[in-house]
């Protein structure tokens, strides 16, 4: 599995709240933080957290990185920045702490996260639109939480 079960979650640029709302239907005892810059969209993610009783979720209008309350989180995004720069800027906000996770589809960059290492991935394939990769990459060395 590539989400921690006892680890937030922070869904970057979460848009309609895909996967970030999701994620909290599913895991209702995880904190998960949905971090959007456009009200609009804030808005909307506020009714249908309210709409869908969920708890959980903390919706944060601005851009990542985000003071949060949680010391260590894993950082997803769907569709922020390329695949590329994705890694570096979800460490921004701790480096050496926070965990990333890595949403792929055709292209698949490597990428060199010094203190990191991919710690788990899963392949699954959508058949219409082809093969997707999920991948956690996990904080190593005296630093890591």
């Amino acid at each position: 599995q590539c989400l921690a079960n006892h680890l937030p979650l922070v869904d970057v640029g979460t848009g309609s709240g895909t996967p970030g709302v999701i994620i909290a239907c599913l895991k209702p005892n995880n904190s998960i933080y949905l971090v959007e810059p456009i009200a609009k969209r804030t808005a909307f993610l506020r009714s249908v957290s309210r709409e869908l009783g969920l708890k959980n979720v903390h919706i944060i209008r601005g851009r990542w990185p985000q003071d949060l309350p949680d010391r260590v989180v894993q950082v997803i995004s769907r569709a922020v920045v390329s695949p590329e720069s994705w890694p570096h800027l979800a460490t921004e906000r701790a480096p050496g702490k926070d965990h990333v996770i890595r949403m792929l589809a055709a292209q698949r960059p490597p990428v060199s996260l010094p203190g990191y290492a991919e710690t788990a991935h899963i392949n699954y394939d959508l058949a219409v639109h082809g093969e997707r990769r999920v991948e956690r990459w996990s904080p190593q060395g005296p630093s890591a939480p």
